[in-house]
């Protein structure tokens, strides 16, 4: 129960933090402090209080391959942008789905 707690606590800080540096510097900075895997990083920090260093090493190296299939649905969906129709929200899920599904299988 204790952990879950902690897990609350550090995400609330992470995003109260990153609005602070939206409000103080500039919401670019809180950006690109965003998209950096500080999540993975403190995904991977509870894995191996919960699991074990071993399981952690093991994890791991599926961690990149991850941010590589959610940076392959965000290009995808960039990409479906482009196309204007009368199933343009349909066209943009489906396309940004199937070059999710590519890159992580």
């Amino acid at each position: 129960m204790e952990l879950l707690i902690i897990k609350s606590i550090s995400v609330v800080v992470l995003v109260l933090t990153l609005s602070f540096i939206a409000e103080k510097l500039s919401p670019k900075i809180s950006g690109v402090l965003s998209g950096l895997p500080v999540g993975s990083s403190i995904t991977l920090l509870f894995f191996a209080v919960e699991n074990g260093v071993d399981y952690v090493t093991n994890v791991a190296l599926y961690n990149i391959h991850g941010l590589f299939a959610a940076l392959a649905f965000c290009i995808g969906y960039y990409i479906s942008t482009f196309y204007k129709g009368k199933l343009e929200i349909s066209m943009s899920l489906l396309i940004s789905f199937l070059s999710y599904l590519l890159i992580a299988y």
